[in-house]
């Protein structure tokens, strides 16, 4: 027994040698392949794809993550947009516009969403909300109820 097993122990040894040796055999002939010389490592060899992949979708989940929480009613402003909700006959929406204080402008680029059933006021934030603007127009879509935002100043 004990001869068997280092037989076989000897046996594998050789079997992984000749696997490391099959894989630099490939690997170098890849590297001739695309005009590369022997032992010359690129640097896009050691990035992770998938990892950056996971990465950049983990950025773009971020990017897009939109949330929404009861607030107060918004500040006073002017040349803001005020749109019924496509979807929903209970929404209102309230966007943009801006508040003059007699020396300075101040625009806003917040989104307040009137529940007309609660009376209560949410407000909507996002990292790829558009910029701070007013006098902009907003207009509802046709078939895939989308609302589209047009120009405006800020």
């Amino acid at each position: 027994m004990p001869k068997d097993k280092k037989a076989k122990q000897a046996e594998k040894k050789a079997r992984v040698a000749e696997k490391a040796n099959r894989k630099a055999a490939q690997k170098e002939k890849k590297g001739k392949a695309k005009g590369r010389r022997p032992g010359d490592e690129s640097d896009a060899e050691d990035i992770d794809l998938d990892a950056v992949l996971e990465e950049y979708a983990r950025q773009q989940a971020q990017f897009l993550k939109v949330t929404e929480v009861e607030s107060e009613p918004p500040p006073p402003r002017s040349s803001s947009t005020f749109i019924g909700s496509p979807s929903s006959s209970n929404e209102l929406f309230l966007f943009g516009g801006e508040l003059f204080d007699g020396a300075v402008a101040k625009f806003y680029n917040d989104l307040y969403v009137y529940l007309i059933d609660k009376d209560e006021w949410r407000v909507v934030t996002s990292p790829n909300t558009p910029l701070p603007r007013s006098g902009h127009a907003w207009c509802g879509g046709g078939n895939d109820r989308g609302i589209y935002l047009f120009g405006g100043a800020g």
